[in-house]
């Protein structure tokens, strides 16, 4: 809670007994309502909450006694922040809402690029990633702050940071830093360093990570200018947190404070220690197995110790005195909740999950594979082996392919593509296994005779081409409940190339390209989607190493469609 938005409010759901409907507390100890709904997983937010439906989609109510709906059903949805939410209705791209559930503005594109998630707002930002894998930062109006053009991005209390689209796969890339406003404070040239890792703090410092060539790590602070406050301090094997001039650090064994000055504030002998406030800490006692309030002095705050502190706002902690049983206690370690509410559960968490779009412009998507009538996606049936196997290599930025020898048992060449938020997978399935091994002939005498032997001195790719390729869409992610829609894209994909062959049904098609080449369009038993370009007798019945089958009758006409596994 400690990262949340300042001068937000919360309130939290409880149960008051096992298996038992949920309601809601506020920071400070009173309930607002008990055993209203059966599930109530996030944090209430500024007056708004949200629970899932029967359908499996998000609805928001109000934080009242008889709460109220307000808005529709959602595929995800954010808290609310300044009175504007993320929204995303089924089959929709991701909107602005405000607290009567209408529309604010619709984030379909931004600076022209297509919008697949948004974090939620903090400090009235929001960090969004596009169709390219890039991110760029907006208001809570949805005005651009930071162009999308950035390999990742991260906003703190006071400042954004962010890793250029080249530095992406570097294992030191270079760190840029902006204000709130997305003013350019500095670059922080991490190969110099060898700084594989910055944090922002409390208070807007940096704790740096770098890695040494004893492949330790070492941590230091610096300012938002990119210039060190402390270097590398050989006490702080780990710096956790940094607040004001002290910094909670750990040794190698456990947890303490030092300060900027690199005097020791507080020994290390906590098991657990962390910054409930500028002067006032968290400790976890190892010995006693209890967690309890102390000050920059080590000495304990209030009476008791408990079995778990959690942070509920910058005045109260939920306190755990035994198993499901809970007080709320004030920064004086005092219990404020009405000791009569028998508190057996509370949910902590605050919904920090990314809001995704749910719309799929399904011809884009198919129009992305490039699929011809003998290939797809710049691969074709008339490749051999080998060129396909290059091919892939360079689709993945790897020559983990090229190995013949990985090869001597499959008869497939697989991998997945990356198109916006959906990944299908495409296959070349060949005759025989692609790797073939070289061998060489030896002798060996016994006895006087001399026996010819074989030994294998290598592999090779076979010289043959694919008997078929597979393209598969699985009914999961943002193209869950899309299938059909897919069928039906694919199926138009097809009969560019032939006409349908007999009877075609809603779950599978046949396309006669000629005589030894066919399509095949099909919704398997588990509602995955498979488009199979086949060179072969499209009337003949086979079975293949694919786990899957099609039985297809003389005239080429469906007549049935089996699955025997899966189809991948």
């Amino acid at each position: 809670m400690t990262s949340c938005n300042k001068g937000d409010k919360y309130c939290f759901p409880i149960q008051t007994e096992k298996d038992g409907r949920w309601g809601l507390m506020t920071s400070d100890g009173k309930v607002i309502f008990e055993d209203e709904f059966d599930e109530l997983e996030y944090v209430a937010v500024n007056g708004y909450f949200k629970v899932k439906n029967k359908d499996g989609l998000w609805e928001i109510y109000t934080v009242k006694e008889k709460p109220e709906q307000i808005g529709g059903e959602y595929k995800y949805v954010s808290s609310f922040s300044n009175g504007i939410a993320l929204a995303t209705e089924k089959d929709k791209p991701i909107t602005l809402i405000n607290t009567k559930g209408e529309v604010v503005k619709t984030l379909d594109e931004l600076n022209g690029k297509t919008v697949v998630n948004v974090s939620p707002f903090f400090q009235g930002l929001s960090r969004f990633g596009t169709d390219e894998e890039l991110h760029g930062v907006i208001n809570n109006k949805g005005d651009v702050i930071l162009e999308p053009k950035y390999a990742g991005i991260n906003i703190g209390k006071g400042l954004i940071g962010a890793i250029g689209k080249k530095d992406k796969d570097k294992d030191y890339p270079n760190f840029i830093i902006f204000d709130l406003k997305g003013k350019e404070l500095c670059t922080i040239n991490g190969q110099k360093e060898k700084i594989d890792y910055i944090e922002f703090t409390q208070d807007d410092k940096l704790i740096v990570r770098i890695n040494k060539d004893d492949d330790e790590h070492k941590y230091g602070i610096m300012d938002k200018k990119g210039e060190w406050i402390m270097k590398p301090h050989k006490k702080a094997k780990v710096i956790v947190d940094v607040w004001g001039d002290n910094i909670i650090y750990h040794d190698g064994d456990q947890y303490g404070v030092i300060n900027i000055e690199g005097e020791i504030v507080l020994r290390a002998k906590y098991n657990r220690l962390w910054f409930r406030s500028k002067n006032i800490l968290i400790a976890h006692d190892s010995k006693e197995d209890e967690e309890m309030l102390i000050d920059l002095e080590g000495n304990q705050i209030g009476d008791e110790a408990y079995k778990d502190l959690r942070i509920l706002d910058d005045e109260y902690l939920a306190a755990e005195e035994d198993e499901h049983s809970w007080v709320v206690i004030d920064n004086k370690g005092k219990v404020v909740s009405d000791k009569k509410l028998d508190i057996y559960d509370i949910n902590f968490w605050n919904d920090f999950g990314f809001v995704y779009t749910d719309y799929v412009d399904i011809s884009k998507l198919v129009a992305n594979l490039y699929i011809t009538k003998d290939g797809v996606d710049g691969l074709d049936l008339s490749d051999d082996a080998k060129s396909i196997a290059t091919k892939v290599a360079e689709k993945e930025g790897s020559d983990t392919n090229l190995d013949p020898e990985d090869y001597k048992y499959n008869d497939w060449i697989y991998y997945d593509k990356q198109i916006g938020m959906a990944k299908p997978s495409i296959k070349f399935s060949f005759g025989d296994y692609l790797g073939e091994p070289i061998t060489e002939t030896y002798y060996e005498s016994y006895y006087g005779w001399v026996f010819p032997h074989t030994r294998t001195v290598g592999y090779k790719f076979r010289s043959m081409t694919p008997i078929s390729y597979t393209i598969m869409f699985t009914n999961s992610g943002i193209l869950e409940g899309k299938m059909e829609k897919v069928y039906e894209a694919l199926c138009r994909e097809a009969k560019r190339y032939g006409s349908v062959s007999g009877r075609s049904t809603d779950k599978a098609t046949l396309v006669s390209i000629d005589s030894d080449h066919s399509i095949l369009v099909a919704i398997d038993d588990d509602g995955d989607v498979i488009f199979r370009n086949i060179m072969r007798g499209a009337d003949a019945v086979y079975h293949d190493n694919l786990g899957y089958e099609e039985v297809l009758a003389e005239d080429s006409v469906v007549v049935d469609y089996v699955a025997v596994d899966t189809v991948m």
